[in-house]
């Protein structure tokens, strides 16, 4: 299984990517700007991806669909609250920062309830 991690924050992308490692994930790319999150979301092979929603200050919300119509899963690994999301992103898992792998299995087995 292969991921993708779009994270701004470098120690963060390589907590998620030793937890996705441990979870038995390939962890092929990590991305840290709303532009290169656009272009994996448009062009990259993916079974999951972990999605922090502020990309330096913009939210990938256009990655996201991106990754809907392409049927790749993602989860929300992010510090914006659950509320302030759009109606379209509610249901998405989420783990919350600082990362645990614990969590980040739950929100993994819990795909299936968003996906259409």
């Amino acid at each position: 299984m292969r991921a993708m991690i779009f994270e701004d924050d470098f120690l963060l992308a390589a907590t998620l990517a030793d937890a996705l490692i441990r979870l038995g994930y390939e962890v092929d790319t990590r991305v840290s700007s709303f532009d290169a999150a656009l272009e994996a979301a448009t062009h990259a092979d993916a079974d999951l991806v972990v999605v922090d929603l502020d990309l330096r200050g913009v939210m990938a919300y256009p990655a996201l669909d991106r990754l809907e119509e392409r049927g790749i899963p993602f989860v929300f690994a992010t510090c914006t609250a659950v509320e302030d999301l759009p109606e379209r992103f509610m249901s998405v898992p989420t783990v919350s920062k600082p990362y645990d792998t614990a969590e980040l299995r739950q929100a993994i087995a819990a795909i299936g309830r968003h996906r259409r």
